[in-house]
């Protein structure tokens, strides 16, 4: 087993990893004996031992950390990067991380704002997340069609179109959009799927969740009817929870969603160029004690420069970048 106990644990799970207290021989790594970038590391030590950010600027030429106060300039930094040419050959080049579902939501609007003005569903370059599984694993890299966790770009989209939806015994309509997109990782090639549009009405998804919570209730009943709910949720890709209007509980999960801003949780795991982390939204949970992890975690998903949106005071070491500087960005091409 190997664990890093400064590291945020699965979603709702209270216990630390086995591989933290419960293996025998241990052995503990207590110092750092080698880094590509020493700039950043210095950072990601001091939370580890702190908790909170130095709040002290080191970033020279794209490496390191930059602290901003103002959220005008943070966003300005993360629209010149997904703006750049060089994100456009590189969609691994950075991402936005916040605590927060509702901040990442709206981080994702405001993107995707300025790549695509007027675009409200999918467009063609536009960056996805996987949020669940769809599709069958390949033969060869046994890696399903979109995998939870995994990055992807948009290569075709199709306009919306209404079309006829089987969901058991239940035809619907439904707007839907035919996509082809690829991994940024190039593990499975290009894969073409349905999505249903973020542009659903209210009644449309309603009848979605009457239609799959019938299924469901049939299915309890007659084993047999599980293939016919799998094949569906295999089938389509939701960009949202599609809820029992009265009860509230999730009938069909979320399974894909734009990709510039993600959770910190949903983070853990990727790397990237540079990440853009929200201190002020990390600031907002009420539980103190995942600041720390939270912080790390963010920081440490990247491998050239860190901005980090905070408060308080703010220092920069002599010749490094500020948050004023007038010079080339780190993205930029």
């Amino acid at each position: 087993f190997l664990g890093d106990s400064a590291q945020l644990p699965p979603v709702n799970q209270a216990h630390k990893s086995k591989a933290l207290d419960s293996t025998s021989g241990q052995a503990n790594l207590t110092e750092v004996m080698r880094a590509k970038n020493a700039a950043l590391l210095d950072e990601s030590i001091a939370i580890r031992k702190e908790g909170d950010f130095t709040k002290a600027g080191n970033m020279t030429e794209g490496n390191g950390v930059l602290f901003l106060s103002s959220r005008k300039n943070f966003m300005q930094v993360a629209i010149d990067m997904f703006t750049s040419k060089q994100f456009a050959k590189n969609p691994l080049l950075g991402r936005i991380v916040a605590y927060r579902n509702a901040t990442v939501a709206q981080y994702n609007r405001a993107i995707r704002a300025q790549l695509f003005p007027g675009n409200v569903t999918i467009a063609r370059g536009d960056l996805l997340m996987g949020y669940g599984t769809i599709g069958k694993p390949d033969p060869v890299t046994k890696v399903p069609t979109v995998a939870n966790g995994m990055d992807y770009v948009v290569k075709t989209a199709a306009d919306v179109k209404l079309e006829p939806v089987y969901i058991g015994e239940s035809r619907i309509e439904l707007p839907v959009i035919n996509i082809t997109i690829q991994d940024t990782l190039n593990i499975n090639g290009t894969k073409t799927i349905k999505v249903i549009s973020p542009t659903a009405t209210v009644a449309q998804k309603n009848a979605l969740a009457g239609a799959v919570n019938t299924l469901l209730n049939q299915a309890r009943k007659d084993k047999k009817l599980w293939r016919s709910y799998y094949e569906f949720r295999d089938s389509y890709a939701a960009m949202e929870n599609i809820t029992d209007p009265q009860k509230g509980n999730v009938l069909l999960a979320k399974s894909l969603d734009y990709g510039y801003a993600h959770t910190i949780h949903k983070s853990q795991g990727g790397t990237y160029n540079y990440v853009l982390v929200d201190d002020l939204d990390v600031s907002s949970s009420r539980n103190a004690q995942e600041h720390a992890p939270l912080r790390y975690v963010g920081t440490t998903r990247a491998q050239q420069g860190a901005f980090i949106l905070t408060d308080g005071e703010i220092t920069n070491i002599l010749g490094a970048r500020t948050e004023n500087t007038q010079q080339q960005d780190p993205v930029d091409e």
